[in-house]
This record gives structure tokens, sequence and C-alpha cells, in this order.
């Protein structure tokens, strides 16, 4: 039996905010072995992932940090800019997820991440994300002052 923590995006309790998305999560509340863990909750999503023997993401960027750590425990199970860079850890079915549980996990290749951690780092200012090739996973990307596409 696994326990299950449902980390939701953290906006520290500081932040005014309204938590719009309590009543999506509110049918978890009595899953047995599923602990939801609130946006204003102090515990450091990066300490929980790393001592998690599964770490799954529903579209969010914290994966990439997780990826960067070479941590072969991830999923990408929606939709995610990403997931043609690593398809090998894009679950999106049911079917999917128990053949990634049975199988014997390759480390992740570091420089399959550097086309998106150079668009992050440039914010998209620099480089625009026009495209992924659909046979090579190629990202294309064109410079702002530039017409011309590059593949990274």
């Amino acid at each position: 039996m696994w326990d299950i923590y449902l980390r939701r995006h953290p906006f520290g309790q500081n932040q005014d905010l309204q938590d719009g998305e309590k009543s999506i999560w509110n049918s978890f509340f009595d899953v047995p072995n599923l602990f939801v863990i609130d946006p204003s909750s102090d515990i450091d999503s990066i300490a929980l992932g790393l001592e998690s023997d599964l770490i799954a993401s529903y579209g969010s960027t914290i994966i990439m940090e997780f990826y960067a750590h070479k941590i072969s425990n991830i999923i990408t199970m929606g939709p995610a800019p990403w997931n043609i860079l690593l398809p090998e850890r894009y679950v999106p079915t049911i079917q999917k997820l128990q053949e990634f549980i049975g199988s014997v996990k390759s480390n992740i290749e570091i420089d399959k991440l550097l086309p998106w951690a150079f668009y992050q780092m440039e914010s998209g200012i620099e480089f625009e994300l026009i495209s992924t090739d659909d046979k090579t996973g190629r990202w294309k990307m064109r410079g702002k002052n530039s017409n011309q596409n590059k593949f990274l």
C-alpha cells in the first residue's frame, strides 16, 4: 500500500489569494492513504519529492527541477511542452503508468533538458519557441531579431 501526498501548487502564507481550486480537491480528502497538502503549507516541495518513491506531475515546471537532479522516478501525466523531450516519462494513461511502474528506469539525459532550460532562462524574450520537430524531437526556435529558424 502506498501513501500518496498530493502537493497542491504552493502560494505561500503571506499571499492574500483566494483558494479557487479547493473545491476540485475536496473529493480527495476522504481517500485512504492520500494526504492533500494545502497551498499555504510550508512543506518544501523539493524536499518532499527527494524523499518520494514516485513523483508525478500534471504540468508543473517543478518536474524540470527534479529532472535536473537526475532523479529517475519521475513521470508527467498531463500535457506539457517538455513531454516530447522525455517521452519515456510521459504517462497519460493508466496502461502507460502500469508499464512505467513495472519497468527498469533509465537515467535521465540532462542534454535533453537544455533547450527548455535555455528558453526559461531567457524568459522567452531572446528566443521564441516555435515548435518541436516531430521526427527528431528537437526544439525549433527563432531569434527575436531573426527570421531564421534554429534547431537545438
